[in-house]
């Protein structure tokens, strides 16, 4: 077997930000038993030589809500490179990920530093379109007023970090990452507002069979 470095990501119910109102605790629960094995799609790069590390989203009810597998260049097929070029163009890579979603959808997804932005791109595996492009290290100014009033809103949450996903259909989703009960926490907010993901996250270890 082999040892990976893991990070899991536990979800919590969402909560209005409001400045007088206090979010709940964040639970730091394991998923609970009997739930699906790791699907095929992620599995396999996992399983394979190019596998590097792993990040695990559990929703609140201890289901999965993604898995996400990194990985070398040499597991991406060519093709996802070659749409990267076109999409936010060439530059240093940075990461490479093979991803699962709750719902069923396969994608890959590139990270590179161009023109001085962190941008990713993420591709659906099964028709090769485009999922969304993220700008991973939006400056906080960008930050549009009803997100930020969101965040802000959150009673004891410290924002450091901001990032955009732009989705194929035009649409809108900001990550704002943070400090809360201190750990770490991403916050994923819509265009109106509204909190629409909680993740906590906490380190760990996973060893994979052969």
């Amino acid at each position: 077997m082999k040892a990976l470095c893991v990070l899991v990501l536990v979800a919590a119910a969402g909560c209005a930000a409001a400045p007088a109102k206090k979010c709940p605790e964040i639970p730091r629960a394991a998923p609970s038993a009997g739930e699906p094995a790791f699907p095929a799609f992620p599995l396999a790069a996992l399983k394979g030589p190019h596998a590097r590390s792993v990040k695990l989203y559990i929703n609140a009810d201890g289901s999965f809500h993604k898995y996400v597998v990194y990985v070398d260049r040499a597991a991406i097929p060519d093709w996802v490179h070659k749409m990267a070029d076109k999409e936010i163009g060439t530059g240093e890579e940075m990461e490479l990920e093979v991803e699962q979603y709750d719902d069923g959808t396969k994608v890959y997804e590139v990270t590179r530093k161009v023109a001085g932005k962190l941008l990713e791109l993420s591709v659906r595996a099964e028709d090769r379109k485009k999922h969304y492009i993220e700008r991973k290290d939006a400056p906080l100014s960008e930050m549009p007023a009803k997100v930020k009033t969101t965040a802000e809103g959150v009673q004891g949450f410290t924002v450091k970090r901001y990032e955009v996903k732009e989705m194929a259909s035009g649409e809108k989703l900001h990550e704002v990452e943070g400090e809360y009960s201190g750990g770490k926490v991403s916050l994923y907010i819509t265009e109106d507002g509204v909190i629409k993901h909680r993740f906590a996250e906490l380190p760990a270890k996973v060893k994979v069979a052969w």
